[in-house]
């Protein structure tokens, strides 16, 4: 992979007051920051396939695909992983491929012996057919630089059936498109497809789907190509998140289904429901439906400091970094520990699910507020029910205690249920004196894995009118791999990037390290996971590529770094990207309450060299907890399913004789 390269130094920096452009910061900081390509599909593309259509299309019919049910994918969609993907690509489409599963009802499978199916492969650039086009092997291209989730999930609705955005016959409603500012001989990307030709399924125009245009596509250099009829959108359209809200919607409707694949619960406690939620306890303590506590938290997570910006909207919404049911209250659940004694407890489980997917993963992401005594606890269960023998285990998954916080946390558990299940949060009172207690908000069970690490940044808009750097703890992956994130905040800047650092066991590990992906995800906070648009990068890390020295040990490549906690370790040169403009991260419902939340993983992906697949992984991090308390059993018990027995016995053949005879001496004595 190529970059380009610019430095900041110091562990927490003001950068200069004039923040240059991309160019002028590769000339002017030096090389201890690389900047990795991230390009548009446009830009991509350009002078790599004449026969392409609208950017990215390789067009096989006239008609829409949306119009013919021919087109249509059965469900599971059969692909393929061609050997000529690179590394990263295989494990972004794989994301990409969650992401779907997650949004949409629609799932992938690898290819068995099904004739019509699509193989992702390294061609030149970016594209793909639209719609099945029943030819058997079905190209869809990933090549150089188009290793990003937003591009695949691009071309797999292209694959799913859809045209792009500013294409549909009515977009002259919406857009104004610019002819004398498009470059000469690419007017025919803009050309609409007829109404005669395509559908709309009634769905709204979606300024920030993802299969919009960005202002500047094709463009001659003399200005935009395409101007929005509501200001407010011009600069969002073009988006480089994820599948919209309304994406994923025009997609199930297409398809004909609802049901996400991945998705097992979620829930926002609004209008004072408990989403199928059940409360219990042996004790005086309770959870309790609240918008306030006087110990905090003043007001939920749903709807805390939303931004009236245009975000995943349609043409006539202005956000969906809210929710939709904004009414100027915002509930939560709470467990108070202000008054009773030590050890009460009360708990509040959901409803039961069977795990469906073929890994046994789960991720449990909440957010949380602790504003009791640091003794007190808020602890994490899962009860597995077997059916088989009526038989139900209990297991601790996640702990948390400790000092309280005056913000709203976020946490993510990591499941490995894999029968019918049920998640328990228990409250536990602790020592000493408290006033408040535990709060949760924003409840979201999928059938993924749940993110490596969560970093946490408060105030970001202090940081980012302040030109700030900042830098995370060190984590370390699970094979062992020492690692950091910086944070680019100012005015005009926002990115993230990851180096290596030095660790204890670094001399048993293998050096430049192999074939580990890189991700850094920017999280959008809506509420509802499935409605978010998140922005994500991910690098692999080549240890036979000229970028090595990048991944090789930092105490042999990199230099001597003390941060402000007063360690001492080696670090190596940082690397990643940064996101279009401040007013795409302020709208892109990033920052919640002032706070924003970096999410990252280090995966080994290297057996994806030999394979188009990795295997599951169900082991769950360990954790310091144990618990010697007494099961109680769920709030609901448990009914296990049975059949009626067939009685073929001699008792009751004998039982069902005496009835018989004593219904016909009964009809004797009433015919008298």
């Amino acid at each position: 992979m190529d970059f380009f390269i610019f430095l900041f130094v110091g562990f927490t920096i003001k950068l200069s007051q004039s923040m240059p452009t991309e160019g002028d910061i590769v000339q002017d900081l030096g090389p201890d920051f690389v900047i990795g390509p991230d390009l548009s599909i446009e830009e991509i593309n350009q002078g790599l396939n004449p026969n392409l259509t609208g950017g990215d299309i390789m067009q096989k019919r006239k008609r829409s695909a949306v119009l013919e049910t021919e087109a249509r994918w059965e469900i599971p969609v059969p692909y393929t992983l061609n050997s000529s993907l690179d590394i990263n690509a295989k494990a972004v489409v794989l994301r990409s491929i969650e992401e779907y599963a997650l949004k949409s009802c629609i799932d992938f499978k690898l290819r068995d012996t099904e004739r019509n199916y699509i193989s992702i492969e390294k061609d030149s650039g970016c594209y793909s057919y639209v719609g099945n086009i029943r030819s058997g092997r079905q190209i869809l291209s990933i090549g150089q630089y188009c290793d990003h989730v937003f591009i695949v999930e691009h071309e797999f609705l292209h694959a799913l059936g859809f045209f792009h955005e500013q294409s549909r016959f009515d977009r002259d409603e919406y857009v104004t498109i610019v002819w004398e500012n498009i470059e000469k001989g690419f007017e025919n990307n803009f050309e609409k497809i007829l109404k005669n030709e395509s559908t709309t399924q009634g769905s709204l125009y979606d300024y920030n789907s993802i299969m919009h245009y960005a202002q500047f596509a094709f463009s001659n250099g003399n200005g935009t190509t395409i101007i929005t009829k509501q200001p407010k959108f011009q600069n969002l359209i073009g988006q480089r998140f994820s599948l919209s809200r309304y994406d994923a919607e025009e997609l199930n409707n297409l398809y004909n289904c609802t049901s996400s694949v991945a998705l097992l619960e979620k829930c926002t406690f609004e209008n004072e429901s408990t989403c199928r939620m059940s409360q219990c306890s042996k004790t005086n303590a309770s959870w309790s439906n609240e918008t306030f506590t006087s110990g905090g938290p003043r007001s939920g997570h749903t709807n805390l400091g939303v931004s009236e910006g245009p975000t995943s909207t349609p043409s006539n919404e202005s956000s969906t970094s809210a929710p939709n049911n904004m009414t100027g209250t915002d509930i939560f659940m709470h467990f108070s520990t202000v008054n009773g004694v030590e050890g009460d407890r009360a708990k509040m489980e959901t409803g039961k699910m069977t795990p469906r997917r073929r890994c046994s993963i789960q991720c449990l992401q909440f957010y949380y507020y602790h504003s009791g005594n640091e003794s007190d606890q808020l602890n994490i269960w899962i009860r597995q029910f077997d059916q088989d023998n009526n038989k139900e285990t209990l297991s601790l998954m996640w702990r948390i205690t400790g000092p309280p916080a005056d913000y709203w946390q976020l946490q993510h558990v990591p499941l490995n249920a894999n029968k019918l299940f049920q998640v328990e949060f228990e409250g536990q009172k602790g020592g000493g004196r408290s006033s408040g207690g535990f709060s949760i908000d924003d409840i979201n069970l999928s059938e993924t894995e749940c993110p490596h690490q969560t970093w946490h940044i408060r105030n970001v808009e202090q940081l980012i009118a302040n030109d700030t750097v900042l830098f995370s703890p060190r984590y370390f992956s699970k094979t062992g791999y020492g690692y950091q994130i910086l944070a680019v905040l100012s005015p005009t800047v926002i990115g993230a990037f990851v180096r290596l650092v030095s660790g204890e066991n670094d001399d048993q590990l293998q050096w430049p390290c192999p074939w580990h992906q890189i991700t850094i995800l920017f999280l959008d906070q809506n509420p509802d996971i499935q409605k978010r648009m998140s922005r994500q990068f991910s690098y692999t890390t080549d240890p036979t590529s000229p970028d090595a020295p990048l991944w090789d040990e930092p105490r042999k490549a990199g230099t001597l770094f003390n941060d402000s906690n007063g360690d001492s370790y080696y670090v190596n040169r940082a690397f990643g990207v940064r996101l279009r403009s401040l007013e795409e991260f302020r709208n892109g419902g990033f920052m919640k309450g002032g706070d924003i939340f970096i999410l990252v993983d280090m995966q080994d992906i290297s057996e994806l060299r030999f394979g188009p697949s990795r295997e599951c992984s169900t082991v769950l991090p360990p954790q310091n907890i144990a618990s010697a308390d007494a099961d109680d059993g769920p709030c609901v018990p448990f009914v296990r399913e049975t059949e009626v027995p067939t009685t073929t016995s001699k008792t009751s053949s004998l039982q069902v004789s005496f009835v018989v005879v004593v219904l016909m001496a009964w009809a004797m004595l009433w015919s008298y």
